[in-house]
């Protein structure tokens, strides 16, 4: 869900961005398989985060940990979308 989530909101981002300058346009799906390439190429996770996820495990056990990771994985991509319309709005 949250790749399929992730890959619209590209999508529509490119649309809005890259097309308008000639770029091709892409699909959810083709931009789903480019978001895989670039995940295995670039995915890193930092210390911090790693001990962040840590303490809220401690702190709250496992259904608030669930809860929040797909709270942010909805909201953290709604955000880059809202903020994509604005910038959009100005062009």
């Amino acid at each position: 869900m949250t790749w399929a989530w992730r890959s619209y909101v590209a999508a529509t981002l490119w649309a809005w961005f890259a097309v308008p300058i000639g770029a091709p346009y892409l699909t959810v799906a083709r931009t789903m398989g480019l978001g895989l390439i670039v995940n295995c190429t670039v995915h890193r996770v930092s210390y911090a985060d790693a001990e962040a996820e840590k303490r809220m495990k401690d702190k709250s056990g496992e259904a608030v940990h669930y809860a929040m990771s797909i709270v942010l994985a909805v909201i953290g991509p709604l955000l880059v979308l809202g903020f994509g319309w604005l910038y959009k709005q100005f062009l």
